[in-house]
């Protein structure tokens, strides 16, 4: 399955004009269209979010995801919400693959102290 990355697609508040970057990462995530924040979609001005380099969508430009949790960008104040857009949207899931991983690290000062992490992570 391909995703047709928006033409066009500029910023109107916080860095207004700018064109957005996609794919973005954000979160450990790819995304290939603005994503819902606050009643509006958000894009990265950057291929790696960057807490200071996001702008509000033009939204008759640039294609606003579907029903979804609206997440507030890192690093920003505010509560998160829901909110439903009803735009046509095929949706597919996929499995992640979760991996399990652990560490130890030491801390020394006039003693030693070691900590124990065990972890699990996802690269999807």
């Amino acid at each position: 399955e391909t995703t047709k990355k928006p033409e066009g697609c500029v910023t109107v508040e916080l860095n207004p004009g700018r064109p957005c970057v996609f794919p973005f990462t954000y979160q450990y995530h790819q995304h290939n269209e603005c994503l819902p924040f606050k009643g509006k979609f958000w894009c990265a001005l950057t291929s790696l979010y960057n807490k200071d380099m996001w702008g509000y969508c033009d939204q008759s430009l640039c294609p606003p995801t579907s029903a979804a949790v609206l997440t507030e960008p890192a690093g920003t104040q505010g509560s998160t919400t829901t909110t439903t857009t009803a735009v046509n949207t095929t949706t597919t899931s996929v499995a992640e693959a979760w991996e399990d991983g652990s560490t130890t690290i030491a801390i020394k000062t006039t003693e030693t102290f070691s900590c124990a992490v065990d972890f699990q992570f996802s690269l999807q």
